[in-house]
């Protein structure tokens, strides 16, 4: 809790000026940070310092540019001394360190699956090229590690014939004028297995 993202390391040229101004009224002459007004003193030349570098490297030259990269540099480099004080000053709370204009980290969210949803728009199409091959397809779902095939080979017998991580399969060489009917399901990590999808039949060009 309270741990700034140094953020304006990563900001353009004409962000930096903003975010520095930013802070600058936030936090300059607040009593809520008598411990920064030193810092915060210091922020507003440099600020300014950077703002006419910038303008003047518009016109070109290598030594313009040099020296407005140094104003930046110095710059940052004060940003990330007022940010780390600020952590520090904070002990923790983080509207301490929002009201100031610095970023918060937030933690990362871990999402604990307990379930896979099932493999949805299921659908099965003889090829058009090739006699006695089905093409199968399906959207794969979020977090799905693999999907599996199933066909039906009498009542209430089925019997896994594909399995695929991506969201197609082929089967080939199957016998024409056949009638079958399939259905799939999803793996996920951890052995979760989803429900069985819409059973789906075709009959095998001949």
């Amino acid at each position: 809790m309270g741990k700034i993202v140094f953020k304006h390391v990563q900001l353009n040229q004409k962000d930096l000026e903003p975010f520095a101004n930013l802070v600058y009224r936030r936090v300059f002459e607040n009593p809520t940070y008598p411990k920064l007004q030193t810092l915060v003193m210091d922020l507003k030349p440099l600020t300014d310092v950077f703002s006419t570098t910038l303008i003047d490297a518009k016109d070109g030259g290598k030594d313009r540019t040099k020296v407005k990269d140094l104003a930046k540099d110095a710059l940052k480099s004060h940003l990330t001394k007022l940010g780390m004080t600020i952590e520090l000053e904070s002990d923790g709370n983080e509207d301490y360190i929002t009201n100031t204009g610095f970023p918060v980290r937030q933690p990362p969210i871990k999402k604990i699956l307990d379930y896979v949803d099932v493999p949805e728009s299921f659908t099965i199409k003889n090829d058009d090229k090739r006699k006695g091959e089905l093409n199968f397809s399906w959207k794969k779902p979020n977090y799905a590690t693999n999907c599996i095939i199933e066909e039906l080979v009498s009542e209430g017998v089925w019997k896994r014939v594909a399995s695929s991580t991506a969201a197609s399969v082929q089967l080939t060489d199957l016998t024409p004028n056949m009638t079958k009917t399939y259905r799939i399901y999803a793996l996920g990590t951890g052995n979760l297995v989803s429900d069985y999808s819409d059973v789906v039949t075709i009959t095998v060009n001949p």
